[in-house]
């Protein structure tokens, strides 16, 4: 962006800052960004990194009634 110069550099920080964030919320019903703000923590919460613990035994069960 820097050199395009095109864009003034608060504008190239905001970029970079806003690439942090893996979700974007855009409030323009609240109805609807409830049901996407419910989607997005469900989503976090059965991330594999997350149920890590719950599904080793599972996999190991598998792995197990191969042998």
């Amino acid at each position: 962006m820097r050199a395009r110069s095109q864009d003034a550099e608060p504008v190239i920080q905001r970029c970079r800052r806003d690439s942090l964030y893996d979700y974007v919320l855009v409030n323009r019903d609240v109805a609807v960004s409830v049901d996407t703000l419910v989607s997005i923590v469900k989503a976090t919460r059965s991330r594999r990194d997350r149920m890590e613990n719950e599904i080793r035994p599972i996999l190991e069960s598998f792995r197990n009634a191969r042998h």
